[in-house]
């Protein structure tokens, strides 16, 4: 059983074998071996998906190679950058984590507070006692019921709950353990991590919504308690470490022609709702959709909290593969909703030989064509 071999990594040595081992499976799983070619014994079924889930949190934890998690745990525990920003929000109090996981999240926040996780899976308790090993983490972790452990707690209660996996629509009542229930029950200090993509009319958690983007992709939503809050609404943008807060409102911008430079608002302040707490930039609409806001400027604002783009070209869809030659392209990227996206884009890539990374843009009935600004170089 899973358990038992997690028991066994506790030991030392045991675990430096395993780890050595992961690293070969996936190198063989990265050459393209099956899955058949791989295991030999019962410890190495164990071993093969440790090494899987390893590969799939390789860009999310620094430590990711002497890091424990079953599928669910490699696709939901909280990523190191958004982990240790919490941490540090959160800094100097007393945490306890409800349904702690592989306990990533409590790993961090112990680098700045006393933090107890409560995890009723033994297997996922278990790779939290491993998981604290290579961060050198005192977050402590307990194998059992919240339930039982929160009378007498008086700090935050902290919760990433399970979300089902067959929800067509996230609601608050369909998480376990349920947020609500938590708040009637306790009255102590909150923060709640719900599905990012869930609707804002579902969100029926009272306090701070933080919205967290990684390198412009969504990635977290966190709910405070009004006790904890900064503010109604919060859009946090790492590794920038940018931040807006505010009140959530609408904003229209005027719709316009294309100008010099092309702005797409990161995707956390679209679902923060903040998109009037950046109306101080001269900024009309080309278009926009669910997902993104395409604006324009002739001023260059090198602070701008998303993506900037210098604008090349306009054309019409028959003519786009002659304009991306004329401006040496060599990759295109959508931004906008495309059928059969990597079909399409290969095909009009398989026309191209330049040098160049262009962007397509849509507005209205033509085409958009501009190149990214890196202000980091």
């Amino acid at each position: 059983m899973m358990v038992d071999f997690l028991r066994l990594c506790l030991d030392d040595d045991f675990r430096y074998r395993v780890n050595l081992r992961s690293e070969h499976f996936i190198n063989l799983i990265r050459s393209g071996y099956a899955k058949n070619k791989i295991i030999r014994n019962e410890y190495d079924k164990y071993i093969y998906e440790i090494a899987k889930s390893r590969i799939k949190v390789s860009g999310k934890f620094s430590k990711y190679n002497e890091l424990f998690f079953d599928e669910y745990a490699a696709s939901y525990s909280t990523p190191e950058i958004p982990g240790i920003y919490r941490s540090k929000r959160l800094k100097n109090n007393d945490i306890l984590d409800l349904g702690s996981g592989a306990g990533m999240q409590d790993i961090f926040f112990s680098m700045n507070s006393h933090v107890t996780g409560i995890e009723i899976d033994e297997n996922r308790y278990l790779m939290s006692e491993l998981n604290k090993i290579p961060y050198k983490s005192k977050a402590e972790f307990i194998n059992g019921d919240a339930n039982n452990f929160l009378k007498e707690f008086y700090g935050i209660i902290f919760s990433d709950p399970l979300r089902p996996g067959s929800s067509m629509e996230r609601t608050v009542n369909e998480l376990i353990p349920n947020p609500l229930k938590i708040i009637s029950k306790y009255k102590n200090k909150y923060a709640f991590d719900l599905p990012p993509q869930m609707s804002w009319d579902n969100i029926i958690i009272p306090g701070e919504k933080e919205y967290i983007s990684i390198n412009g992709k969504l990635n977290r939503l966190t709910v405070y308690s009004m006790d904890l809050s900064l503010s109604a609404s919060s859009a946090v943008m790492l590794p920038r470490n940018l931040i807006i807060r505010g009140e959530p409102g609408d904003y229209k911008f005027e719709k316009t022609d294309v100008k010099k430079y092309i702005y797409l608002p990161d995707i956390s302040i679209i679902y923060a709702r903040l998109l009037n707490e950046i109306s101080h930039y001269d900024l009309g609409l080309l278009n926009h959709d669910q997902r993104r806001y395409i604006l324009t400027s002739y001023n260059l604002y090198n602070d701008f909290p998303g993506e900037v783009y210098t604008y090349l070209f306009s054309a019409h869809e028959n003519d786009l593969v002659k304009k991306l030659k004329e401006n040496d392209a060599k990759r295109i990227f959508f931004r906008f909703n495309v059928d059969d996206y990597y079909k399409k884009k290969n095909y009009i890539e398989m026309e191209l030989n330049g040098s160049r990374d262009i962007y397509i843009f849509k507005s209205d009935d033509f085409l958009i064509g501009a190149e990214k600004i890196n202000f980091s170089n």
